[in-house]
């Protein structure tokens, strides 16, 4: 399977097999290549390659993103369950722990903590951040 490249999104040869969803990919796809600099257009692509499973391209897009806003808590949120998909949970932890000294009142950001922690098998601290996402 060859890949065209442009700005950093791969376009899938017409050779691929489609796969569903492809045609909001190719939107969203093209909505990044008109407009790099679009943080929305850049997570709306991340989080639909993550819907598809295949985190890599969702961190490409979450770290061009992060590159404009690196302080945007949402995107620390979304990069935290890239790398969690990704079976990088040390350092999901460390992304979600950043978002979560950005923004102490996101319950969000506690709960994908919680998560990440209790796949970890620290059950003790899970359970706290999933109280915290709680409340």
């Amino acid at each position: 399977m060859s890949e065209a490249v442009s700005d950093g999104v791969k376009e899938p040869s017409e050779t691929n097999t489609p796969e569903p969803g492809d045609d909001l990919v190719g939107a969203a796809r093209r909505r990044v290549i008109e407009a790099p600099d679009d943080v929305e257009a850049r997570l709306q692509l991340a989080r639909l390659f993550m819907e598809r499973g295949d985190a890599e391209l969702a961190l490409e897009q979450i770290d061009a993103a992060l590159e404009r806003e690196p302080e945007n808590v949402e995107l620390l949120v979304e990069r935290g369950i890239a790398l969690t998909g990704a079976a990088r949970l040390v350092d999901a932890e460390r992304e979600l722990r950043k978002a979560q000294r950005l923004d102490p009142e996101r319950g969000r950001v506690y709960m994908q903590l919680g998560r990440i922690l209790f796949k970890r098998g620290l059950y003790r601290q899970a359970e706290v951040e999933l109280r915290r996402a709680i409340e």
